[in-house]
Formats: structure tokens, sequence, C-alpha cells
């Protein structure tokens, strides 16, 4: 795939690619294709940026993606380039937190297909654990997104309902 080029065939990205994501009003945020999500780096731009200007950076924020019945990315993405990872384990985004406060669950993370039991002390600064679909990505990328669960998300868990 060049450079620059529209997404045809939705299969054809791979992990590490570079991808620029067309926001609502018309400006790109650019991200990295990690094993099941996508990493957002930080900045908005008029025009996709090119690979060079992308290399060495680290995703701000990552957000894990359903896989649909048309595809895993959108046609309306734009390829940058492709970079493989150094090592398999460098595809994967970090641990995440899922435990949300709308429910009384231990504290968990989820890394690496996985979930696994932490301390409160280990949960500290990570990120959620957010799966959206591309239409509630293309919402948060273009900051339009309204979080359905955000008033319970902010009761402490040990509240009532």
């Amino acid at each position: 795939m060049k450079p620059f080029s529209k997404i045809l065939k939705v299969k054809l990205l791979q992990l590490g690619d570079y991808v620029a994501i067309p926001r609502f009003d018309g400006r790109y945020v650019h991200a990295r294709i990690y094993k099941g999500a996508v990493g957002i780096f930080s900045g908005r731009h008029d025009e996709p940026q090119a690979l060079e200007r992308l290399l060495g950076k680290t995703p701000r924020k990552f957000y894990y993606y359903c896989s649909l019945p048309g595809g895993r990315y959108q046609k309306d993405w734009v390829f940058i380039g492709r970079v493989p990872f150094e090592d398999a384990e460098a595809m994967w985004p970090p641990a995440m937190s899922t435990t949300d406060g709308i429910y009384k669950t231990k504290p968990q993370v989820y890394w690496k297909g996985g979930f696994m039991d932490v301390t409160e002390e280990e949960l500290k600064g990570k990120q959620p654990w957010i799966v959206h679909g591309f239409t509630a990505l293309q919402e948060v990328v273009s900051g339009t997104y309204k979080d359905p669960w955000k008033k319970l998300r902010r009761r402490p868990a040990d509240s009532p309902a």
C-alpha cells in the first residue's frame, strides 16, 4: 500500500501500521495499530502527517476496537506507513484498568487478551479499558463522544445504586 492512500480493502492493515483517522471537523489524528487496539497520538492536523514525524512517538491513549461485519478498519482512514514492531511484546498495548466504579468488582487490568487481578496500588495511573466500535472511536477522536455510563462511573462503587 502506498503512503497517503485511502484504505480501500479493509483487511490490508497490519500490526505496526500508522494511519490518519479523519475527525468530523475535517482534521486528522494519527494512530498506530496494536494487537486488538488503536494507539492514538496527541495532536490534530489539517492533513495526514509523514511517517517520519510520527516515528519515536508514544501514543497518549489506547482504545480497543470491536471487529465489525464489514472489517476491522474504516475505509476513510489514510495509510501512512508500515513499521513492524521490534518484538512480540511491543505489539501489545499497555495494561488497562477494568475497574469502572459501576460494579463492585475487585481491581483488575486487561492485558494481552485477558483479565488479571491486581492490587489497588497497581491499578493507579492505568487508562480505563474501553472498547469502541468505529463510529464511537471517530466520535472520541472528534471530541463529540457522549459516554452513556459517565454518571454511573462518577458514583463511588460502594454507594447505593
